[in-house]
Formats: C-alpha cells, sequence, structure tokens
C-alpha cells in the first residue's frame, strides 16, 4: 500500500502548532479535510495515520481522539527524556511485551530509557491502521518504523515493528496501560 505525504513544508507548519495536537475539533477537522486526497497525514514528523485507519466507533470519538493525542504525546516526551511526564502518561501498572522480547513494567521501562537503552533517532514513522473503543479503553494498532540509537539494541539500524498500545484513563488522563511491540523487520 503505498501513501502519498504532506509536503516538508506543510508538516513543519503542523509541528509548530502545537494547539492543533491540544484540540481535538481541530485535529479531526484537519484529518477529514486532508486525508482523502493526501492518504498520510504527518503529525509532527512522528505518527502517521493512514487514509484507510479503521476507527470505531468514529474518529470523531473523543476517547479514541484523546488515546490518539497522549500516544503522540508519550512519544515527544520519551524522546525528550522527561520523565515526570512520561510518569504522567504511563499507567502505575503498565505492562509492556517489548521488542527485546521480555515483559517489562513501568520501573524497567524508565530505567531502560534513563540507561539510553531505550532510546531513538527523531522521526519515527507510525501507521495507525486501528484505534478504536473496547469497554473502558482504546485500543490503537498499527506499524512503527524506528532508528534506535546509543545504548538501545539495534542502533544506527532501521527496525519496523508491528504494535498495539492499549489506553485507559486514570483519574480523567488517557494513560498507556498495556503495550506490544514485535520487530518484523531490521535494516
Amino acid at each position: 500500500m503505498t501513501h502519498g505525504h504532506l509536503s516538508k513544508q506543510k508538516a513543519s507548519a503542523w509541528e509548530k502548532s502545537e494547539s492543533f495536537l491540544l484540540r481535538g475539533e481541530m485535529f479531526l477537522a484537519s484529518i477529514s479535510r486532508a486525508c482523502a486526497p493526501v492518504g498520510i497525514i504527518v503529525l509532527a514528523m512522528s505518527t502517521c495515520l493512514a487514509s484507510d485507519t479503521v476507527y470505531e466507533p468514529s474518529a470523531s470519538d473523543p476517547r479514541v481522539v484523546a488515546a490518539l493525542v497522549a500516544q503522540k504525546r508519550l512519544g515527544e516526551i520519551m524522546q525528550a527524556l522527561d520523565v515526570a511526564g512520561i510518569e504522567n502518561l504511563m499507567a502505575p501498572d503498565l505492562l509492556v511485551n517489548a521488542p527485546i522480547n521480555k515483559v517489562a513494567n513501568r520501573e524497567n521501562v524508565i530505567a531502560r530509557l534513563k540507561a539510553s537503552q531505550i532510546s531513538y533517532v527523531p522521526g519515527t514513522e507510525r501507521t495507525i491502521d486501528f484505534a478504536g473503543v473496547r469497554g473502558d479503553v482504546v485500543v490503537i494498532m498499527g506499524e512503527e518504523v524506528t532508528r534506535p540509537n546509543k545504548n538501545a539494541p539495534f542502533a544506527g539500524k532501521i527496525e519496523h515493528r508491528r504494535f498495539t498500545d492499549v489506553w485507559k484513563q486514570f483519574n480523567g488522563v488517557w494513560k498507556l496501560w498495556i503495550r506490544q511491540a514485535t520487530i518484523t523487520k531490521v535494516e
């Protein structure tokens, strides 16, 4: 499946517009206007939503919007190694089936971030195949392409992964509760 991409100029303009991500209505309006003609929307050069993404019950569901915004924000703060921000967006009982083929909890993930064992070159590409509500959680599934660096496994290579993220509200804040990421190819 091939998708067109927004020009770097348009993507840069979106990158500068922080309020774009903070207001769900603007987020959804932009997706609706741009998704059909371009196929993929690049949000701040790190998250992509495919035009054939399945949304349940809909792309305008506030839970879906909130989870997608939280997912993007978590990626940004992990890149910046903002531990307080990371702790705010990860559930206290976070569970990750990590790409290192081990199950990790929140403390392990944070320790690995601090040791640069989870570290990527900016610009992770993410294609969302599914974003939908299941009970009291939002499930997001798709593919991500990362470029590990520093002390991370496969540093200096390109890593393709399939992922499933489960987001749940804790005291009114959407937090990553469960994550699975499987490496499908390393180049």
